[in-house]
Order: C-alpha cells, then structure tokens, then sequence
C-alpha cells in the first residue's frame, strides 16, 4: 500500500517541541501557538513521514519532530559548475599563460598559444620591410624581383634623354658597286658578351649624286663570312666621360645570306636624304646583329650611313 498525502500543522506542545497533528487530532495532542501548514505522507501502518522541505522551502522539521536546517552540502551541483575538473578542462583549452605557441599556422593551440603564433607571424612580416617606406638605396629598399616564368617585357627609353649616359653614333660613306643588287653597306653586331641591349635611336640614309634613286634595307641576323672594315664609334654626349661602345661596326661586310628585312625606304632622283629607322624602332640583344644594304639605279654610286643608338 502506498503512502497517503495528508496535511498538517506544525504546533508547539508543552514543552516547546514542534510536533505535527491533522486537523482532526490537533486539540487532542499539542497545545500552543498554531504553525505553517506542511505536506507530508503516512505510510503504509500510519506512521507519520514529514518531509524536510514545506511548500515554501522553508526550514522544516523532520519525522522526530525537531527543527532541521536545510544543508547546503546536500544540495546538488549546477551541470558545468567550478570544479577542480571543469578549471583543468578550460585551462586547457583557453591555454596556460606561459603556453608554448603552435609549430604552425594550423597545428592546435589553446588561445594564449594561437595568440602568441598571430604576434610571432606579425613580427616576422614586419622584419622584412625596411625601418621605413619611401624611395631608398637599393640596400635599404625592399626587395622585389621579377617571377621566375616572367615573358619578357617591353622596354620604352624616352626620347628625350637619350642623349646621355651610354649613347653611341657611328657613320659612314661607301660605294655601292652593283645596281639593282642590295649591296652590303654597314653592319653593327652586339658580342654575345656585351651584357647590353643596343636600342636603335636612328638609321639616316642618304646618296651623293642627283638624278640617283636608291632603295635602303635593314635586315636582322644576315649570314656573315667577313666583317669587312672596321668603323669606329663615338659618344653622342662629347665629353661626358662613358666608357667605349660595345657595338661592332663595319663597312662592306661579306654576307652570305641577308637575313630577316625589318624595314626599307627609298630615294627618288634629287632627293639628298631619308629616315630608315627612328625612335627606337630597334632593340638588339647580346649576340644579334643588324645589316644596312643600299640598291642604287646605277652602278658604283656612293651612299652614306648614320646610326645613333643607346646601350643598356
């Protein structure tokens, strides 16, 4: 048989003690004052089972009839409270305040340990700049190369200051023996050794007699079986003070096959001069020639040559 819930009041008897009665017994066995009314049970034989709690949480009394305060080592724990366990666990994850930072970016790391690799990272990036940002030396600029599979790129040289560091003219005048042949007049080869690019500024071209017409080629990379005549060259800027040309110029060179025609203009009778090339129409890399041939009317006419390049 279960337990039956009854209601009762706590009264005082004579002597002070706290005793519990249903209403019905009240004035047969306690005397005194009247108390809180509580909730409890009767087992099954009627014994009096009172709880240790009212309806009001309350101290109450239990089944001997004495006053008991609640203790609060009975109560239970809150699911996550501070426990000896729970601080180990979130020390662990939030880290140490000496934690040791992660080996990498990725690798794990409680929070004061991921902080750390965030700061080393940032000082490591700032380590690579210089101690400020603006126009330097080279040794105290930062360092930016070209990527390793760059195509090669366009170089412009401005016009206006070519007549400056490294700059070079060379001329000449020689004859022209066969008509309606492209004569081999002028050839300027870079050495493959050079470690300069020659950036063809200008090519003049002009013939020395009147009622002459001729035609003037430029090829690249012609088969050569001589040099011919050396022709000197000399600096545009007199007296800067750079240091001697490169460029390997010739008169009259043996050729045995012309190569590739980059440009060509003509003279008409009466006509005294002409622009081959200009405005660095021209690059020529280390290893790579230029040939100037000149096709008169007539046989054994005199032509002339005047190029002006710069070296870098």
């Amino acid at each position: 048989m279960a337990d039956t819930k009854e209601s009762f009041e706590i009264l005082e008897d004579a002597s002070g003690n706290g005793v519990a009665c249903t209403d019905s017994t009240a004035g047969a066995t306690a005397t005194g004052k009247r108390g809180p009314t509580v909730f409890g049970f009767k087992d099954p034989s009627g014994n009096l089972d009172l709880p240790k709690t009212n309806a009001s949480g309350a101290v109450t009394t239990d089944g001997s009839g004495v006053t008991q305060p609640v203790s609060a080592a009975s109560l239970p724990l809150p699911t996550g409270a501070a426990t000896s366990a729970n601080q180990t666990t979130s020390l662990t994850r939030i880290g140490d305040l000496t934690e040791t930072a992660p080996v990498s970016d990725t690798a794990s790391s409680g929070l004061n340990g991921r902080l750390q690799r965030i700061a080393q990272r940032l000082t490591s990036l700032i380590s690579l700049f210089p101690s400020s940002i603006g126009q330097k030396i080279k040794s105290d600029s930062l360092s930016v190369t070209i990527a390793s599979d760059q195509g090669n790129i366009p170089v412009a040289v401005d016009p206006i200051t070519v007549i400056g560091f490294d700059t070079y003219r060379a001329a000449l005048i020689a004859n022209a023996a066969a008509a309606g042949s492209k004569n081999p007049i002028f050839l300027i080869r870079n050495p493959i050794a050079s470690g300069k690019v020659f950036y063809i500024r200008s090519i003049k071209v002009g013939i020395s007699f009147v009622n002459i017409s001729s035609d003037f080629s430029l090829f690249s990379n012609p088969t050569i079986t001589t040099n011919g005549t050396t022709v000197n060259s000399f600096e545009a800027n007199i007296g800067y003070g750079q240091p001697t040309a490169k460029a390997l110029c010739s008169s009259l060179p043996t050729i045995s096959a012309n190569g590739n025609l980059l440009a060509v203009t003509s003279i008409g009778q009466n006509t005294a001069g002409s622009e081959l090339i200009f405005e660095f129409g021209i690059a020529i890399q280390p290893g790579n020639s230029i040939l100037m041939t000149a096709d008169p009317s007539s046989n054994n006419r005199l032509v002339s040559f005047a190029v002006t390049w710069k070296e870098q």
